[in-house]
């Protein structure tokens, strides 16, 4: 693993990625919540499932977010 590698994945860098991931996905959360915005089932199951990656601090995870996080980011 190259030290670029090693930084990108350091835990203070995942955090601060995260924060911004998770106040998009708290945004996406609430338009999926009244209707605004329509994932099918098997989406959300996903997005949950990448959340919970991400709270684990999976480096893959919250480098590859669900594309839906996109416009509120």
């Amino acid at each position: 693993m190259s030290v670029y590698d090693r930084a990108k994945n350091s835990p203070e860098l995942l955090r601060a990625k995260r924060k911004r991931l998770f106040r998009a996905f708290d945004i996406f959360k609430g338009n999926t919540y009244l209707g605004i915005v329509n994932v099918s089932e098997e989406r959300k199951t996903e997005i949950i499932a990448w959340y919970q990656k991400a709270l684990d601090l999976d480096a893959d995870a919250i480098n590859n977010y669900p594309q839906e996080l996109n416009k509120y980011l």
